[in-house]
C-alpha cells in the first residue's frame, strides 16, 4: 500500500521522523522525488533530497508491504491497532497502535484529515471514518473510497473490515448516521443503538453542535472488553450487544467523546481524564435527561463511596532522596514566606528538633521569603534520613510547594487501586480513577458554580478548542474566566490530591 501525507514545515526541515513499526519499505519519496530514510525501532526518519523551508508545503509517499501488526504498549494491558480476528479486521489504536498500519506522526496534537482507498474482496465491507465517496466495482473485489474532511488524531484513525449488514438513518439537523453489524445481530443492534439521534440531540443542547459531518458506530463480530471513540464511527464488540439497551451508558460515553475527546482533543496523555472523566459525566447527564434527576444523585452517591474506599489515608515512608527528587520540579515562582517555611520544617523534623531550634531556624531565612533554590537547600540541611508521612500532610506539602501534579509521579505512593485523576502513572493510563474520579470532578465544579455557569464553562470548551488540543490548565483558565471564580485550589484537591476530597 501508499501512504500519502500532505504536510506544512513549521521550521527549516533538512529530515523529519514518523512513527512506523514493522513492513517493508519499498520507496519514499518528498515532492515526488526519492527520499533517503533510516528505521531506528519505531522511528522513521526521511531525508528529502533538497531541505524543507520553514512555511513549505510538501508530499511525502511511502510505499510498503508485509502485514499490519498489533502494538503493545505499557499504558493498557490489551494489544492496540490493527486486529484481525478471521472472519474480519477491527482497529483500535489508542493510544499508540497507529504506527503499526500506517506511517505517521503518532500524537494527539498533529491531527490530520483523511482519505481511505481500500480495495476488499466480495462480500467484504469497509467501514472507516468520515463518509463514503464511492464504491469501485473491480470484478471479484471492490475498491471503497472514504473520506475524513474533520481534523482527526492519528489513535482515532479506524478501518473495519467484514460482512457487515449497513443501516442508515438522518439524525439531528439531517446529519448522516450509518452503523455498520454483523448480520446475525443486526436486530438487536440496532435497538440497542435506537436512542442515537435522540442522544446527540441532548449533548448538542448541552455542549454546542455535533461537531462532525457523520456519526455511527460499528460491531466488530468478535469479543474484547472496552469500546472506543473512534472519530464518527464508534466501535463496539458483539459482547455489548444484548438487544435489550444494557450498554446505554457506554453508548452515550463514546458518542459524548465525540466532543470531549474527538474535537477537544488532549494536548499530553497524562491529561486523559479530560476524555475519560467528561465522557463518564455526559453518561450520567444522559440518565439524568432521560430518567431524572434522582438517579444522578444515587450514581454520584455510589461512585463516590466506592472511590473513597480506594483513597483511604495512608502512610508512606519516604527517603531524603525521595523528597529532594520531588522538590526538583518545584517551578520558579513559588516563594515561601517564613510562616511557610516553618510548615516544611516542621512535617519534616518537627520530631526531632524543638520548638526553639525551628524558630531559629526559620528566623535566619530571609524576610522577603524563599525561591525554590533556597527552599532545596533548607530541607537538604535538614538532619533526616528517613520520614513517615500521612496522606494529610504529603497534600499540605505539595499545596505549599505547588506540586500537586507530581504527587505520585515522583513520590512512591502505596497502590491503592484508584489513582487521582489529574496525572496517572503512564503505566496505568486509563485507571478507573481517571473515568470515575474525573467525573466526580465535574460533578463537584457543577455544585460549586451552579448549574448555568457549568454547562456555559462545557459550552465555551468544546467550541474554544473546537477541532484543536487543550490540557488541564487550559480548561482550569477557561472555568475561571467563565465563572470568575479562582478555581485552582478547588479543582486541583479532586484532580490530585491522595485522598478523596469532600462532596457539599
Amino acid at each position: 500500500g501508499t501512504v500519502t501525507i500532505e504536510a506544512q514545515a513549521i521550521q527549516d526541515l533538512s529530515a523529519f521522523n514518523l512513527d512506523f513499526r514493522g513492513f517493508e519499505i519499498s520507496d519514499i519519496t518528498v515532492n515526488d522525488t526519492p527520499a533517503e530514510f533510516s528505521r531506528d525501532e519505531h522511528e522513521l526518519r526521511v531525508t528529502p533530497a533538497e531541505p524543507l523551508l520553514n512555511g513549505e508545503m510538501f508530499t511525502t509517499a511511502v510505499t510498503y508491504s508485509g502485514q499490519p501488526g498489533a502494538v503493545t504498549t505499557k499504558a493498557v494491558p490489551i494489544l492496540t491497532g490493527w486486529m484481525n480476528y478471521g472472519n474480519g479486521v477491527y482497529v483500535a489504536s489508542e493510544p499508540e497502535g497507529a504506527p503499526g498500519w500506517y506511517p505517521v506522526n503518532d500524537h494527539p496534537l498533529d491531527k490530520a484529515t483523511y482519505t481511505f482507498r481500500i480495495t476488499v474482496l466480495e462480500p467484504y465491507v469497509v467501514a472507516t471514518n468520515g463518509l463514503l465517496q464511492e464504491t469501485i466495482d473491480n470484478g471479484d473485489t471492490t475498491t471503497y473510497v472514504l473520506e475524513a474532511s474533520d481534523p482527526t488524531a492519528s489513535y482515532l484513525v479506524t478501518v473495519n473490515i467484514a460482512e457487515f449488514v449497513v443501516q442508515t438513518e438522518e439524525g439531528p439537523d439531517g446529519l448522516p448516521i450509518r452503523n455498520y453489524f454483523p448480520a446475525d445481530i443486526a436486530e438487536d443492534a440496532a435497538n440497542d443503538f435506537a436512542r442515537t439521534s435522540e442522544m446527540i440531540e441532548f449533548f448538542s443542547s448541552i455542549f454546542g453542535p455535533y461537531p462532525f459531518e457523520a456519526y455511527g458506530v460499528v460491531v466488530a463480530d468478535t469479543h474484547f472488553p472496552f469500546a472506543l471513540e473512534t472519530q464518527t464511527l464508534s466501535l463496539f464488540a458483539r459482547s455489548w450487544i444484548d438487544g435489550e439497551g444494557g450498554s446505554e451508558e457506554a453508548i452515550a460515553h463514546e458518542l459524548a467523546h465525540q466532543w470531549y475527546g474527538n474535537s477537544v482533543s488532549l494536548g499530553q496523555w497524562e491529561d486523559i481524564w479530560l476524555n475519560e472523566g467528561f465522557a463518564t459525566y455526559a453518561s450520567w447527564l444522559w440518565f439524568e435527561h432521560s430518567r431524572g434527576p434522582e438517579i444522578m444523585k444515587r450514581i454520584v452517591s455510589s461512585t463516590y463511596e466506592q472511590m473513597a474506599s480506594g483513597y483511604r489515608p495512608f502512610t508512606v515512608e519516604l527517603s531524603k532522596r525521595d523528597i529532594v527528587n520531588v522538590l526538583a520540579g518545584i517551578p520558579e515562582d513559588v516563594v515561601l514566606t517564613r510562616e511557610q517555611a516553618e510548615t516544611v520544617v516542621t512535617t519534616l523534623v518537627g520530631d526531632t528538633l524543638s520548638e526553639q531550634e525551628i524558630t531559629d531556624l526559620v528566623a535566619a531565612l530571609p524576610a522577603e521569603g524563599i525561591g525554590p533554590d533556597q527552599i532545596r537547600e533548607l530541607v537538604g540541611s535538614l538532619s533526616f534520613e528517613e520520614i513517615t508521612l500521612s496522606s494529610e500532610q504529603l497534600w499540605e506539602l505539595a499545596l505549599l510547594l505547588t506540586l500537586e501534579e507530581e504527587i505520585g509521579e515522583v513520590l512512591p505512593l502505596p497502590n491503592r487501586g484508584f489513582v487521582p485523576p489529574g496525572n496517572p502513572p503512564p503505566n496505568d493510563l486509563f485507571n478507573f480513577g481517571v473515568y470515575q474520579r474525573g467525573a466526580l470532578t465535574l460533578h463537584y465544579l457543577r455544585l460549586y458554580v451552579g448549574d448555568e455557569i457549568f454547562f456555559d464553562i462545557l459550552r465555551t470548551y468544546a467550541d474554544r478548542y473546537r477541532y484543536g488540543n487543550a490540557t488541564t490548565e487550559d480548561f482550569i483558565a477557561l472555568a475561571e474566566e467563565v465563572s470568575g471564580e479562582e478555581l485552582d485550589d478547588v479543582l486541583n484537591a479532586w484532580l490530585y490530591a491522595p485522598t478523596m476530597p469532600e462532596l457539599p
